[in-house]
């Protein structure tokens, strides 16, 4: 007997749907358990990267050869490259070798978002320079566009890829020294 046959104001059919969906979200998972890995491992690299900063930091090393994550930008041709995985994903629709452009294109838009993270953190550290105080804001502002409409991850992932494809850093660069 399973979990589902257990309740009893289950119908068969009811138990037949739900069968199916749990089938459609095990083969969901192992479609995409790789780029929940290679994200997960990319994020733990980070941080690992940035303790190992804050530790030099603290004994007075030169840290000046890390990278800020306020730097953090998409090569244009990495979304060039998801274009053409997804587009690859679709003509192979029917092989198994789609789940590997499907995987590439999520990880290019996973590290798109983070890039696109990145890009709101160095518009937001020009106007709040302590980064202890900028985190709560991107905690509020994330949560809010998420509860509200839906759009935190989707909004973090357009700016990442309007600031890859048209240079937004740079346009914020020019203001600054027109203002100067």
């Amino acid at each position: 007997i399973s979990a589902y046959e257990s309740v009893p104001e289950i119908s068969e059919e009811q138990i037949s749907k739900m069968k199916q969906l749990m089938d459609v979200i095990k083969d969901l998972y192992f479609v995409l358990m790789p780029t929940i890995i290679v994200a997960i491992n990319l994020m733990r690299s980070y941080v690992i990267l940035m303790l190992a900063k804050g530790v030099f930091a603290i004994f007075r090393r030169d840290v000046s050869g890390f990278c800020r994550f306020c730097d953090f930008k998409m090569p244009k041709s990495a979304i060039l490259a998801a274009i053409v995985a997804y587009a690859l994903s679709l003509i192979f629709k029917k092989y198994q070798i789609s789940y590997a452009f499907s995987n590439l294109v999520a990880i290019i838009l996973v590290a798109t978002s983070f890039c696109g993270l990145s890009m709101i953190d160095y518009w937001l550290r020009k106007k709040v320079r302590l980064s202890i105080l900028r985190l709560p804001i991107y905690i509020v502002g994330f949560s809010l566009l998420s509860a509200i409409m839906g759009m935190g991850a989707s909004l973090v992932l357009f700016v990442g890829i309007a600031d890859s494809s048209f240079d937004l850093r740079k346009g914020l660069r020019g203001i600054k020294k027109n203002d100067e």
